[in-house]
């Protein structure tokens, strides 16, 4: 038998036990960051030519595959011809990075462009998260928020 004395305490205790569920994902560092932007901005380099886009399939946030039925079929992306790259700036959300890079797309004239891209973590991992979904008819889309020539020097 509870007593009504012990009954505050009992509730309390209870209202106490935090609700299990998915422990929140950690928040990434700096090098986490900045290790996987260069490893991706590497990838596009090594891989702009290809065919597919199924070199990038690892930096792609397993989400957004599957939500867009991409888990098995070959990937469209469009990749950048990066180069020299510059710098990244990462976004006080530690989720939007700002690449400065020159693109290599007429070798006679490298140009400097500025890549946005988003990043999610998934299971601990980093990926990056399109901000559209493919094209209905092509299929294609692209791994960045923004691209565009840039100012930088």
């Amino acid at each position: 038998m509870i007593r009504f004395a012990a009954l505050p305490v009992l509730l309390v205790a209870c209202l106490a036990v935090p609700v299990r569920g998915a422990p929140p994902e950690k928040e990434l560092d700096d090098d986490q960051i900045y290790v996987f932007t260069k490893v991706f901005l590497d990838a596009m380099r090594r891989h702009h030519g290809d065919k597919n886009g199924n070199a990038l399939r690892e930096y792609l946030d397993p989400g957004y595959l599957k939500q867009h039925k991409l888990t098995d079929a070959d990937l469209a992306v469009q990749m950048a011809p990066v180069w020299n790259i510059y710098s990244y700036q990462i976004a006080d959300d530690r989720r939007t990075v700002l690449c400065f890079v020159d693109t290599n797309a007429d070798p006679k004239a490298r140009v400097k462009e500025a890549i946005l891209l988003r990043l999610s973590v998934h299971e601990g991992k980093v990926y990056l998260l399109p901000a559209k979904a493919p094209d209905a008819k092509t299929g294609s889309f692209a791994p960045w928020i923004l691209r565009t020539k840039s100012e930088y020097r």
